[in-house]
């Protein structure tokens, strides 16, 4: 029998060749196994890595949509504002508000006063503006009169003067005037 010197963890050891091959194979074997370790760990903290950073999306996600909910002071604000805008536009004529976001109701209300055309292009800005002015300007006994479409200026002593003496006319067609 031969024996053949191997090194085996920094030891020197005398071994038959049959021992050296299988030596030799473990140590290959073990060299195959770290390696695949080795790749194993590595592909594992990738993926606690790229889990981490999800899960950091998330947390940032959470926050901003904490950050975002509507408290019970943002909610009456919320409620106060749409009210105004309903109400005010209501007051342009028959709008419907019903599913529309306060940019659309404005946008209606001011289309009844100027027409589609006016305001087609505008920014909804520039359309909250003339909202806002024609709500300013807005005035409940001018509606009320101006209600067909037709202006009528004068006093309201006038228009009741001229109502009187229609009256009087009808009742004596000849003398209509004291004449």
């Amino acid at each position: 029998m031969t024996l053949q010197v191997i090194t085996f963890d920094g030891l020197s050891v005398e071994v038959t060749n049959q021992g050296a091959q299988v030596i030799n194979a473990l140590q290959g074997r073990l060299a195959t196994s770290d390696a695949a370790l080795t790749a194993a760990n590595d592909a594992h903290a990738e993926v606690i890595k790229s889990k981490d950073k999800e899960l950091g999306e998330k947390d940032a996600e959470i926050k901003k949509l904490s950050d975002a909910a509507l408290t019970p002071e943002a909610l009456d604000t919320l409620v106060v504002e749409r009210a105004a805008v309903v109400t005010s536009a209501k007051s342009f004529g028959d709008i419907d508000t019903n599913g529309k976001t306060n940019s659309e109701i404005r946008r209606a209300a001011v289309i009844t006063e100027m027409g589609d055309a006016a305001i087609a292009d505008k920014s909804d800005e520039y359309v909250e503006a003339l909202f806002d002015k024609f709500v300013a300007d807005a005035d409940p006994v001018k509606k009320q009169v101006m209600k067909d479409g037709k202006t009528k200026t004068g006093h309201a002593g006038d228009e009741r003067r001229t109502a009187f003496d229609d009256m009087v006319s009808s009742l004596n067609p000849t003398d209509a005037k004291g004449e």
